[in-house]
């Protein structure tokens, strides 16, 4: 959605409007202090993040508003001014237009331009619904988002920036939600082809030519499926220096996990269109940085196949020869992620002579039982890269937490009859495990894991997201991109 700025509001706009409350009596607001009180009364005493809609009588006739708490204080941090916005969208879902009026929410105390692209970013991230395959009357209309302020022109110019950012979270959601008969790899690498409009380089490479760079994992994973796997390469030349070393990033695009041959049961089946989220921010994070025209060398890789079972899939016990030469004993055919990236790594190290290399994925189910839904798993050789992304995830309300791979977990890696092998049947550090085998095909490069197992997906409303795709990662990797080209 696009907000509409205005110094001042065009006369006959109708709209619901916005009101600020603080739990504080007594505080500065456009309520009288006769409302104030009977509304305390009533139980609503301004708690942050409460809301309550009601119809207010003024000079005008009956004018519907929404009061919105505001707690002790206004909280202006980045991740609050998130989720006060996400509130306020929850809140306001299916009203066709609504006034964000800065002196109404927050009256004498206006937030610095930052706090309310914040605030925005917050609210228009969460009007996002996947309504492509219901019916007309059943979808969501669009909704009018009026912003008043005395700012306005400086903020319409911020937005523009801004607003391309919360497109590609909606556009993430959206290609995380398509269902797998419509996205597949080939469809999805003809979508990639697309973004040339935007000054990107694109190359796909057919399964011809991933078996000619010796991919043996991301084709093995690939050959149970009637539909074959391709590796996309998306390239942003923005540094003055065409030959700085670029930043890459590495996304896990599983189209459909059925589990292969290590076939998931019914109920964990269920979903599995999702486990390309990873791939799915890389492509939109590429576009959006092609968009803003952000001064930074970028290359963004997406290693895609479907993971099915039938007489040509991968078996346990297949040993398959990677990109990097080293070979891979299949433990479980539904360790695939980990197969696709090692060799979308290996690509980086020897072709890309990356700065850094980050790669995010719907790794392991076990990052879900660590971590939750409230953040994701960081995994990372580099302690600047670490605190940059862990910033960056604070900021843009996509948190992380930082795991540990250092040498007292080398032990987890076991040979096997080949260099390694794919997974462990143990229930010990399974995440860890993984990133120690991704760990192998980084050639030492500052280097980042992002396991987005538990955030990609929500199965109910929270703080953060909305049921339903979340498109985990594109603000965090965004901001981190912006920070990285300013610095």
């Amino acid at each position: 959605m696009n907000p509409e700025f205005y110094t001042t509001l065009p006369a006959g706009t109708e709209a619901t409007r916005i009101i600020g409350m603080n739990r504080l009596p007594g505080e500065a607001s456009v309520l009288s202090p006769e409302v104030q009180t009977a509304l305390r009364r009533q139980g609503f005493d301004g708690s942050l993040g409460k809301t309550l809609p009601m119809l207010m009588q003024t000079s005008n006739g009956m004018e519907n508003v929404l009061i919105a708490g505001l707690g002790d204080r206004p909280d202006l941090s980045p991740r609050r001014c998130r989720r006060f916005g996400a509130k306020l969208a929850d809140a306001l879902r299916g009203h066709t237009a609504v006034l964000f009026r800065t002196k109404d929410i927050f009256p004498g105390t206006r937030p610095d331009d930052r706090a309310l692209l914040h605030i925005l970013t917050g609210y228009c991230s969460r009007q996002y619904s996947f309504d492509n395959y219901r019916a007309p009357e059943k979808t969501c209309p669009p909704q009018r988002l009026i912003v008043e302020d005395p700012g306005a022109e400086l903020l319409s110019v911020l937005w523009n920036t801004q607003g391309r950012v919360v497109d590609a979270v909606h556009r993430v959601k959206q290609l995380v939600s398509t269902p797998p008969n419509v996205l597949y790899p080939e469809s999805m690498a003809d979508m990639a082809l697309q973004l040339r409009e935007f000054g990107l380089d694109v190359e796909v490479l057919d399964e011809k030519e991933l078996e000619r760079q010796g991919m043996g994992a991301l084709l093995g994973v690939g050959q149970g499926s009637a539909r074959p796997p391709r590796l996309v390469i998306l390239r942003w030349q923005g540094h003055s220096d065409p030959s700085c070393p670029p930043v890459v990033v590495a996304g896990k695009g599983i189209t459909f996990d059925s589990g292969g041959l290590s076939i998931k049961t019914r109920p964990n089946m269920r979903g599995m269109k999702h486990d390309m989220a990873g791939a799915a921010v890389v492509f939109e994070l590429l576009r959006c940085v092609a968009e803003n025209h952000l001064p930074i060398n970028v290359v963004g890789l997406l290693a895609l196949a479907e993971n099915m079972p039938s007489g040509h899939a991968l078996r346990p016990d297949d040993i398959v020869r990677t990109m990097s030469g080293k070979y891979v004993e299949i433990v479980s055919t539904d360790a695939e992620g980990r197969m696709v990236l090692c060799d979308a790594l290996t690509y980086a190290v020897s072709r890309l002579s990356p700065a850094c290399l980050i790669d995010i994925a719907t790794l392991t189910g076990a990052m879900s039982t660590a971590l939750g839904w409230q953040k994701a798993g960081l995994f990372c050789n580099d302690d600047t890269l670490a605190a940059k992304l862990f910033d960056a995830g604070e900021e843009t309300d996509e948190r992380v937490w930082r795991m540990p791979i250092d040498e007292d977990y080398d032990s987890l890696l076991k040979t096997g009859d080949a260099d390694l092998e794919n997974a462990t049947f143990g229930q010990n550090a399974r995440s860890i495990f993984a990133a120690k085998y991704l760990e192998q095909f980084v050639e030492n490069k500052a280097w980042a894991h992002i396991d987005i197992a538990g955030t990609a997906w929500s199965e109910k409303d929270t703080e953060q997201a909305r049921k339903g795709a979340t498109a985990f990662g594109l603000q965090l990797l965004y901001r981190f991109l912006e920070q990285s080209a300013s610095s």
